[in-house]
């Protein structure tokens, strides 16, 4: 945290991050993020890596300055994981906490999936909860997918009647039609 005052921030910055959703564009056209490699590879053994691989990129081909392109997440996901490099901390919505979970668990931010597993156990929502449990069995969140799983089950009529709800698993509605508690009219 207390080096959240040079998150995106040239100061020192001895590498920039490129987020862009089309890998073809210009590094023009990318979400440009200054950074600092000894930041970045503290984190994670992949920041670490990429760190590396940078200069062995910038030696090759002569670049201009140490750049790392990110083209798997859109820069409204890469944004947040960055920052949450710097801060301890990042701003996380019901839009960006699905594909955050995917680069933490990605790039092996443990603390970032647990701050994002928070987020999500707070702000459950019957019309995307199947979605969620399905994305916290595939990212390995076990709280959250437990806690999903209650909510369905709690909330069946609703969370099972949204469009989201195709989004399961067979197994896990095999889970939520075998609850004993289950809440849902029959029709």
């Amino acid at each position: 945290e207390a080096l959240g005052g040079l998150f995106n921030s040239a100061t020192l910055s001895d590498v920039v991050i490129e987020a862009v959703e089309d890998p073809t564009a210009p590094s023009e056209s990318a979400l440009r993020i200054p950074a600092h490699r000894v930041v970045l590879a503290g984190w994670s053994s992949v920041w670490m890596r990429a760190m590396h691989d940078v200069d062995r990129e910038q030696t090759r081909y002569g670049a201009r300055e140490p750049a790392v392109r990110i083209t798997r997440y859109p820069p409204k996901v890469i944004h947040p994981l960055v920052e949450f490099c710097y801060k301890g901390k990042t701003t996380v919505t019901l839009d960006t906490a699905i594909p955050l979970l995917a680069a933490s668990r990605q790039f092996q931010i443990e603390e970032l999936r647990r701050f994002c597993e928070d987020f999500c156990l707070h702000s459950m929502q019957a019309t995307g909860v199947c979605s969620l449990h399905e994305a916290a069995n595939k990212y390995s969140c076990r709280r959250l997918a437990e806690a999903t799983l209650s909510f369905i089950i709690e909330n069946g009529e609703e969370s099972l009647g949204s469009r989201d709800s195709v989004s399961l698993s067979k197994e896990s509605l095999l889970a939520v039609l075998k609850a004993d508690d289950l809440v849902c009219e029959e029709s």
